[in-house]
């Protein structure tokens, strides 16, 4: 029983801290925040709970071509920017798109996803570090 209520803890926890930021962390930025509170939660923890959160759809799962995956608790239809330079992956407010009227005849969208890739604002202004 005792573990199960850790387990619940944990998840808990992960999710919180998700649905806290906007910087589209990795499962090793969520383990590394989250092993400050739970000192034994293993990484293979951190990857189940964002499989089954990603399952359940209360996350988004985003891949830029960094070799890692990156996680969004907004599931709102929304678009990303990844800046080539600092590494970082970016809200982007904008409406969404109306791809029904590009898709081929008998082709139906249920959901799709959308990254820009190049410089965001502040490295065009040479202002990340």
């Amino acid at each position: 029983m005792l573990n199960q209520s850790r387990h619940s803890r944990q998840r808990e926890a992960i999710l919180a801290l998700l649905r806290s930021t906007k910087l589209h962390p990795t499962a090793d930025w969520l383990f590394s925040e989250l092993k400050k509170e739970f000192p034994n939660i293993g990484l293979a923890t951190i990857y189940r709970n964002l499989k089954f959160f990603e399952e359940q759809g209360l996350v988004i799962k985003i891949d830029v071509g960094d070799g890692f995956d990156h996680y969004d608790a907004d599931t709102s239809d929304h678009y990303h920017f990844f800046c080539d330079s600092c590494r970082k992956v970016i809200d982007l407010d904008m409406p969404p798109l109306q791809f029904g009227e590009v898709l081929p005849d008998g082709f139906s969208s249920e959901h799709h996803q959308l990254v820009f890739f190049g410089k965001c604002k502040n490295c065009k202004l040479e202002l990340c570090s």
